[in-house]
């Protein structure tokens, strides 16, 4: 028999196997700081890709903030979002968090003198073919978001179409494109902040500020709160699915 209880020791050794206990950590949605990082890095990207930033020295400025905000900080994101549960977060901002890392690693060696990258506007195919594999992996959490709310789904679209007209443009060696697809990358920047400010503002004030524009009505009107607040257990960041 069990010291603490009149049931057979077997009989509790049983039950504690299959009693399964959550450890709750206070720790806020990934996705506040992976929009806000991924938002960063479209912007400054974009606005040098599209020819606004004195090319090559405009890039040996902007690549400190790519490789630490925009890549360190998006790729943690990604490594949170993990423990959230988010999936989708989990595969963009990790896989943009590594791509901003590596560009801005070198670029890095660029101005150390290391290596000689192409002039803007004349092609570079190696950086765009890991566009093409950064614009499919886009287009996939881009229908993965379709299931939640169709203006993320947009957001992570015209992400994944920015990359795919960039990774045309550095392959064909045609300024034109990489101008257009520097815009969209600003247009998709512009996307991600509203989604950051969501996150971060519905969590806070505890009721819809700014809507996801979701499958749910209820959650899309303001001042509503269709959601359990974020600091209670049921929906602590990893225990409901998506934050």
């Amino acid at each position: 028999m069990s010291a603490l209880t009149d049931q057979p020791a077997t009989v509790v050794r049983d039950r504690e196997m299959l009693e399964t206990s959550i450890f709750l950590q206070p720790i806020a949605a990934p996705a506040v700081l992976g929009y806000f990082a991924g938002a960063t890095g479209f912007l400054l990207f974009g606005v040098w890709f599209a020819g606004e930033l004195g090319g090559a020295k405009g890039a040996g400025v902007l690549f400190p903030f790519l490789l630490l905000f925009a890549g360190i900080g998006q790729f943690c994101a990604g490594l949170w979002s993990y423990r959230a549960r988010n999936a989708a977060g989990a595969s963009l901002f990790g896989v943009w968090g590594g791509f901003w890392m590596a560009y801005g690693f070198l670029w890095l060696m660029a101005t150390a003198h290391v290596l000689t990258l192409p002039v803007f506007g004349h092609g570079f195919q190696p950086l765009g073919q890991w566009f093409i594999y950064m614009a499919v992996i886009t287009w996939t959490t881009a229908f993965a978001t379709l299931a939640r709310s169709p203006f993320q789904f947009v957001s992570h679209a015209v992400a994944a179409a920015a990359a795919t007209i960039a990774c045309a443009g550095l392959i064909a060696g045609s300024a034109g494109w990489e101008h257009v697809a520097g815009w969209v990358f600003v247009a998709a920047s512009a996307l991600f902040i509203y989604h950051g400010m969501a996150y971060m503002l519905n969590a806070l004030f505890g009721m819809v500020v700014l809507p996801h524009f979701s499958w749910r009505g209820e959650e899309n009107k303001l001042g509503a709160t269709p959601l359990v607040p974020i600091e209670v257990p049921e929906a602590e960041p990893g225990v409901r699915v998506g934050q």
